[in-house]
């Protein structure tokens, strides 16, 4: 056991010595320095850091009530007691008001070991709690300086999807300053349009407790953005949702989709996983295996398979282990055509999934994969962070007691050892009478005879209280002076059943005022600060004592208690049989009960926590009669406790659920807390990574830049920002000093990877190149037709066809049918409108034109509708124009020529050499043509 380190202020060596004689006697393990001046305590106070101070009130140059100051200051917790051998009163009111934890006389210094005792308790009890506090306080702190640091916005909600808590970033995105944001609905962000969405998605994220979405919102100022919002489930019902503006992405998804398609719409990518299958079957018609068809970059991603390696394969040749969990479900969705919801763990990934799969068609199945692995696993450590704390009971300094009718003890506390030398188990066997001169015996047969007689006229107070001083033995042979504050205990029928009481030394007629008021205000102290029930309960559980405090712990007066209810009352319904097989197995085995904490309900139905101490009591044939303990009320150091946990949950979930890496160096590089993104980005896990200097995990190349930007950020005491390369990957970093009293104490780091955006800008720039390239090298012209406006938007080739230059032909083609022909307007214009009229898809005419230089051009046009408005009709038409006049020039002279023949055939045989000349002819016009499938080769 480690000794206890005791200080004594002391100038009297002969009662320093008694004093650790008498502790060493009482089974304690210390260890003792006595100073006699104020210097030496000082130094002592540093050097030896002692668990309890004991000074002496009187000393000639130094005293108690000075060493009090000083140790207070130096630790307000640590417990001091003084000591003194004057009986004056205002002395002890003096000490106690300084903040001495206790007073003794020291004629009476047996009372120092449980003084002590007392005070050490007391001291863990509140050094517990306020290292509690202080990190929640922490916590806290940390916390926010996540969420104000962070470059995302951050919003919490409660279940009603009313705004809580907004960081900067997300109150500067909405427009709206915070006290406009906070305590409104959500709805106030959402344009009509997205309402029901966002409705539908909020509701998505109360029952599952997590959400991802993209939809447009409208800021303060009315302008409408595109917002991502990933949102997950906190602990007390609410939800932090992560914003990012999307409106410049989704800009440039639309410039790269008409850059790659021109003219055709983009479907945008599902953050999903896709994947199509279909069925394999046995000749029983049984579901044996499943071949991959198709599958989108979600699903390689979430599941690290690669589309070159799995298409046209099995699942059993390319993952053999697949459970038959997943292959029997899919062929029911197959085979069934009815979707299905699993939600399973995956042998082959080590991943738990989230599966949608529908069938598309007959023998075919779709999944829609989700990974819930992060979540899983979030679950489980909120599962089993929750732990027991277990605070140490105090006892009452007043000796309680119940009599029974004849005046033989039910219960005695343990400080009758104290009062009159005698155990316990020796007060329990003893009658009241039997430690008591004649006189005293006397004094309380003709007070409980007078009691009794006011019973007996039913008029008497039940509740009132008799206060007796008398005489008794004390074990050594002396006689001490007791002072007892009684009343009776009483069954439902108000009728007498016992006697319930507290006895306190008051030895010394002189002395009598002063030891009154200093046994109250302490007994009074004690229970206003342990706020401890003192109980005890029979062998099946009926209490048959419970000391007052029980009205402001449990709600019940003790008379409510004893005699009527079992300790198991107490219990919630739905904890009682789980708390009395526990206890009543400590029971059969007369077991202590140590710092148990468990539930228990008031009288008006609140739950509170108590912790429970108590020994079993045996009679003596080592039997059990009951127990005896205490219950003491921690309902709020376990809501502080629990405070703090919920916060570090809070804490890891914010730094989980983000996209990107995040991490917390001190001012030298040592890394004090990071998010799994970050390690797993630096392909190591946290646990190995936290307290080593983050850029021993970095390519040598960045380091330079990073430690100098680090260095830039701590020293400017302002945010920096900036992007760099690592290993093929860009990154766009920020630094946010931590500040504490206006010092930069560490520093938060957000890492976003780019790469992607640096790839979609030269992959935008090469495929505008060679979608230049391309139109100008077919020679086609193409178009952009809008049906309701009628504008046509064509390129430099179309223009050049009709004689014009592209900015000056834009002008002149407003209405481009009125600019057929006239001999083919009217048919393409009723074929257009019957093209329109019919929502068709694809058309084809040919037509004449009239160039700017008033030449006739023949044009053939293809196009087909890419646009359509909700009833079906088309609104948006793209296609091309072919100049076919050379074409069409090679068939007017085909058939003349073809006319010229058949006159030569009717002609003499004579002409046979003209017919050759003009076969030959007709032949060359035909390869002119590209040997139009109309016509076929003249034979010679």
């Amino acid at each position: 056991m480690e000794k206890l380190r005791l200080v004594f202020v002391e100038d009297t060596k002969v009662d320093y010595e008694l004093a650790v004689k008498i502790l060493l006697a009482e089974g304690l393990h210390v260890e003792a320095i006595n100073v006699e001046d104020e210097a030496s305590f000082r130094t002592c106070l540093i050097d030896f850091r002692p668990d309890v101070v004991i000074a002496d009130y009187f000393m000639p140059t130094f005293n108690g009530l000075a060493a009090l100051q000083i140790a207070k200051k130096f630790d307000p917790l640590l417990p001091v007691i003084i000591t003194t051998g004057s009986r004056n009163e205002e002395i002890a009111v003096n000490c106690i008001r300084s903040g001495a934890d206790d007073y003794i006389l020291k004629e009476n210094m047996k009372r120092l070991p449980f003084a002590v005792r007392e005070s050490i308790a007391k001291n863990v009890v509140a050094k517990e709690k306020a290292n509690a506090i202080e990190e929640l306080r922490r916590s806290e702190s940390k916390f926010r300086s996540y969420i104000n640091h962070a470059p995302e916005g951050i919003i919490i909600l409660d279940k009603q999807g009313v705004f809580l808590e907004a960081n900067d970033a997300a109150v500067l995105m909405s427009g709206y300053e915070t006290n406009e944001l906070l305590n409104q609905h959500y709805d106030l962000l959402l344009p009509s349009g997205s309402k029901d969405i966002g409705k539908q998605h909020f509701n998505i994220l109360t029952e599952t407790g997590e959400v991802f979405v993209e939809m447009q919102i409208r800021r303060k100022d009315k302008q409408l953005r595109w917002w991502a919002f990933k949102g997950v489930k906190l602990p007390g019902d609410r939800f932090m949702c992560f914003i990012s503006d999307i409106s410049e992405k989704k800009d440039a998804i639309q410039v790269l989709a008409n850059s790659e398609m021109k003219y055709k719409k983009l479907i945008s990518g599902m953050l999903q996983g896709l994947c199509l299958h279909e069925i394999i079957q046995n000749k029983q018609g049984e579901v044996v295996d499943y071949r991959f068809l198709d599958m989108n970059n979600s699903f390689e991603q979430i599941t690290g398979l690669k589309r070159k390696d799995c298409i046209g394969k099995t699942v059993l040749e390319v993952l053999p282990r697949t459970e038959k969990y997943w292959i029997e479900n899919y062929g029911k969705v197959a085979l069934s055509g009815k979707p299905m919801h699993l939600e399973n763990y995956s042998v082959e990934f080590d991943k738990h999934f989230d599966v949608m799969a529908y069938s598309p068609q007959s023998g075919q199945f779709a999944t829609i994969v989700t990974d819930i692995t992060e979540k899983k696993r979030i679950e489980n450590e909120l599962r089993l962070s929750e732990e027991k704390y277990r605070i140490m009971a105090e006892k009452s300094a007043d000796v309680l007691f119940t009599l029974d009718m004849g005046l033989y003890y039910s219960y005695i506390s343990p400080a009758i050892e104290r009062l009159n030398g005698y155990s316990v188990e020796e007060s329990m066997n003893q009658h009241l009478f039997q430690i008591m001169p004649p006189e005293s015996v006397k004094l309380i047969k003709g007070i409980l005879a007078e009691q009794l007689a006011m019973e007996q006229t039913g008029e008497a107070d039940p509740d009132r209280v008799v206060h007796l001083e008398f005489e008794e033995y004390h074990k050594n042979g002396s006689l001490i002076y007791v002072e007892s504050s009684v009343r009776f205990l009483r069954n439902e029928k108000l009728e007498a059943t016992g006697i319930i009481g507290v006895t306190r030394d008051i030895t010394g007629r002189n002395e009598l005022e002063k030891a009154l008021k200093k046994n109250e205000a302490r007994f009074r102290q004690v229970i206003e600060q342990i706020q401890a029930v003192v109980w005890e309960i029979d062998k099946e559980g009926l209490y048959t004592f419970v000391s007052p405090i029980a009205s402001e712990v449990y709600g019940y007066a003790p008379e409510e208690l004893v005699g009527k209810k079992y300790f198991f009352d107490l219990f919630p319904p739905e904890l009682k049989e789980e708390y009395c097989e526990e206890i009543l197995n400590d029971f059969l085995y007369q077991r202590y009960f140590t710092n148990f904490i468990n539930q228990i309900v008031k009288k008006g139905g609140e739950k509170i926590w108590v912790t429970t101490n108590a020994a079993p009591i045996l009679d003596e044939k080592g039997q059990l009669v009951g127990y005896r303990g205490s219950d003491q009320d921690v309902t709020d150091r376990l809501i502080a406790e629990k405070e703090l946990i919920d916060s570090e949950a809070k804490l890891r979930a914010i730094l989980n659920a983000s996209q990107e890496s995040v991490l917390m160096l001190d001012t030298t590089g040592k890394l004090l807390d990071a998010n799994n993104v970050f390690a797993k980005r630096l392909n190591t896990t946290l646990d190995e990574a936290i307290g080593k200097d983050v850029f021993d995990y970095l390519p040598p190349e960045v380091v330079p830049n990073r430690r100098a930007r680090m260095k830039e950020a701590i020293n400017r005491k302002k945010p920096v920002q900036f992007e760099d390369c690592r290993s093929g990957r860009w990154m766009m970093n920020y630094i946010y000093p931590v500040f504490r009293e206006n010092e930069v104490i560490s520093v938060a780091i957000y890492g976003h990877d780019i790469t992607k955006d640096k790839e979609a800008a030269d992959a935008l720039k090469e495929s505008e190149l060679r979608l230049r390239l391309a139109m100008e090298a077919s020679q086609l012209g193409l178009f952009d037709l809008d049906i309701k406006s009628g504008v046509v938007l064509v390129n430099e080739q179309y223009a050049h066809m009709l004689g014009y230059e592209l900015p000056e032909y834009q002008v002149q083609n407003i209405q481009w049918l009125q600019n057929i022909h006239p001999v083919d307007s009217g048919a393409i214009q009723a074929y257009f409108a019957q093209f329109l009229s019919t929502k068709g898809s694809n058309f084809r005419f040919e037509y004449r034109q009239t160039t700017l230089q008033g030449e006739i051009v023949w044009i053939d046009t293809q196009g087909s509708a890419v646009d359509w408005d909700e009833y079906g009709n088309p609104t948006r038409i793209v296609g091309t124009h072919r100049n076919i006049t050379q074409t069409k020039l090679a068939e007017a002279e085909l058939k003349r020529k073809m006319e010229e023949l058949e006159r030569f055939n009717n002609l003499t045989v004579g002409r046979e050499l003209k017919m050759i000349a003009l076969k030959s002819e007709i032949n060359d016009l035909l390869r002119m043509m590209g040997q139009n499938e109309r016509y076929r080769i003249v034979d010679n």
